[in-house]
């Protein structure tokens, strides 16, 4: 699984932008600058030759797109980003109507045929929410979406706290990598259904034991 997320974009930007972290935190300010730098470049170049990929080269398009395909590719150009733009509308839609506890867990996909916006095909009557953040609203309502927000917030405010207190550097170091694993997971959350995810509970975990054990060692 781990080596199948390195081809999503997502997955491969949420690295980039959490290893600048720690690199920034690390005083490393000329090699984050300069990535970041050439990050926007890129970005700027694949944006203003995204309709031109798509629509004008549609092997490219399988290439940079990871479209194996080329014959549905060239029947529908937008072929990946027109299922998640189906999906995000579908999730909005299931919120709209049940905004306090949401259609039930894991219930999103399922209710994909009933939501998915008008004219839309799809050959399958399911699809992934592909965004954290609208399946948290769709499947649990805003509640649920609050609760998940506020368990963010208070894991990045323990490991911040543990990292201010204690001596230790490689405490610090350990929890300022976790710490921008859940940034990334959080980045990634953008396309991906990260709540689902062992990785995510496990760094979760390892912060609050983390910290649990400065707390005892420096309480002691």
């Amino acid at each position: 699984r781990v080596l199948s997320d390195l081809f999503s974009r997502t997955v491969i930007m949420s690295l980039i932008l959490s290893s600048l972290y720690v690199l920034n935190y690390f005083g490393k300010k000329r090699i984050v600058t300069t990535t970041l730098i050439a990050i926007m470049v890129m970005v700027g170049l694949i944006a203003s030759s995204y309709l031109f990929i798509y629509k004008q080269s549609p092997f490219l398009a399988s290439v940079v797109y990871r479209v194996a395909d080329k014959q549905n590719l060239e029947k529908q150009p937008t072929l990946i980003m027109g299922h998640r733009y189906a999906a995000f509308i579908a999730n909005w839609s299931m919120f709209v109507n049940h905004p306090l506890l949401g259609v039930g867990p894991f219930m999103a996909m399922y209710n994909f045929d009933k939501y998915h916006p008008a004219g839309y095909k799809y050959p399958l009557p399911w699809l992934a929410s592909h965004n954290q953040y609208l399946q948290l609203l769709a499947e649990k309502g805003i509640f649920g979406f609050i609760l998940f927000i506020c368990f963010l917030v208070m894991i990045i405010r323990t490991a911040n706290r543990a990292i201010k207190k204690s001596p230790d550097p490689e405490y610090k170091a350990l929890l300022t990598g976790l710490k921008a694993s859940i940034f990334l997971c959080m980045i990634a959350s953008l396309t991906l259904e990260t709540s689902y995810e062992l990785q995510f509970w496990l760094t979760a975990g390892m912060i609050m034991a983390i910290a649990n054990l400065i707390n005892k060692e420096t309480d002691a």
